[in-house]
């Protein structure tokens, strides 16, 4: 059991690994971590430090992007301790959930991914709406913080959760000889599906002579 966390800034990220581009061999991996606010140590070099981490798997069948970060979010949510005039900060690239959430979840708990929406305004709900969700940019460069597009310190947790959930998604991944057999299995099902529709094409055209 992950022992419990305190209010404060957050960030989550989910990655699908190598099979990222396969809705079926996909195996998601979600992260949450949260940095210790100084990014350098007493001798002045760059030296993040993790104060808080959880890797997890996406649980259920359904293994896609944006219900990795969703449950991130949540998972951060259920391991902080909601403290009375705290906020917790999310920090996340996940356009769907921040603008889920500034949309009104009333229209999420009824649509696509409703079981995990509903979770999410449970947790809500739970820290006493004391929940901010923040959007970043995925994949910002030291350029893009030194310009101002994006701090410095969230450059820097984006990238640790992102690298976290890629590290967990590759560990996850399906094997290689089960792999092979999905996609033997796929490659069979698509000669099978044009066979089928070759089959009715030529039977139609004799219909009509």
């Amino acid at each position: 059991p992950v022992t419990p966390w305190p209010p404060g800034i957050y960030f989550t990220d989910a990655s699908g690994g190598p099979d990222a581009q396969d809705p079926v061999m996909r195996r998601v991996g979600c992260a949450g971590i949260a940095l210790d606010i100084s990014l350098f140590d007493l001798q002045g070099t760059f030296a993040p430090k993790l104060t808080h981490y959880v890797q997890e798997n996406l649980p259920g069948p359904l293994q896609t992007i944006n219900r990795g970060e969703l449950y991130s979010i949540i998972r951060i949510l259920e391991i902080i301790v909601p403290t009375d005039g705290q906020w917790s900060t999310v920090v996340t690239d996940s356009a769907y959930c921040v603008d889920g959430f500034a949309n009104g979840l009333e229209l999420k708990i009824v649509g696509w991914n409703s079981d995990l929406w509903c979770q999410f305004k449970h947790q809500v709900h739970r820290h006493n709406f004391k929940v901010i969700l923040k959007k970043v940019k995925s994949h910002r460069t030291l350029e893009h913080a030194i310009s101002g597009c994006i701090p410095f310190y969230h450059l820097v947790g984006n990238a640790m959760a992102d690298h976290l959930a890629g590290r967990h998604a590759a560990s996850i991944a399906l094997d290689d000889e089960v792999s092979e057999g999905v996609r033997l299995s796929q490659h069979n099902s698509k000669a099978i599906a044009e066979h089928l529709v070759t089959t009715n094409v030529v039977y139609q055209e004799l219909r009509i002579a």
